[in-house]
C-alpha cells in the first residue's frame, strides 16, 4: 500500500503543478483584462464629465428666460435640455454602476450633476403653468 501512494505521488504532483500553472496564467489575463475596463471606465468618466461641463454651460447660455420668446419656442427649448438632460442621467447612472462593480470611487447622479435636473424641471413647470394660465383665460 506504501509502495502504491508512493508511486502515485510523481503523477499528482505534476498534475497539481500543471493545475497551478494554468490557474496563475489565467488570473494574470483576468488581472490584465479587469486594468483595461478600469482604464475604460474611467476614461468614459472623464468623458462624462466633460459632456456634464458642456450641457452645464449651454444650459446657462439657453436656459428660455427671455420673456420675448414665444411659449411654443420655450417649451421645444426645455423638452430638448430635457431630453438631453436624460441621457446624461442614464450614462452617470451606467457609469456608478461599472465603477461600484470594480470597485472604484462612483459618485452618486445627484452629486454629480447638482442642481441641473431640478433647474430644467422648474423652468418646464413655470411655461406649463404659463400655457395653462393661458388657456384659461
Amino acid at each position: 500500500m506504501i509502495d502504491r501512494v508512493y508511486v502515485l505521488e510523481g503523477p499528482m504532483e505534476t498534475a497539481w503543478y500543471e493545475f497551478s500553472k494554468i490557474m496563475d496564467e489565467k488570473h494574470a489575463m483576468i488581472n490584465s483584462q479587469l486594468q483595461r475596463l478600469k482604464e475604460q471606465v474611467a476614461t468614459e468618466d472623464r468623458q462624462l464629465d466633460e459632456r456634464i461641463a458642456k450641457y452645464r454651460q449651454e444650459w446657462m447660455q439657453h436656459q428660455p428666460q427671455d420673456g420675448s420668446l414665444d411659449v411654443n419656442a420655450a417649451l421645444r427649448i426645455l423638452a430638448n435640455f430635457e431630453d438631453m438632460l436624460n441621457v446624461l442621467i442614464q450614462d452617470t447612472e451606467r457609469n456608478k454602476r461599472a465603477k461600484e462593480a470594480l470597485d472604484m470611487e462612483a459618485v452618486s447622479v445627484e452629486s454629480r450633476l447638482g442642481q441641473l435636473p431640478e433647474d430644467v424641471a422648474d423652468f418646464k413647470q413655470v411655461y406649463i403653468v404659463f400655457v395653462i394660465g393661458i388657456f384659461m383665460k
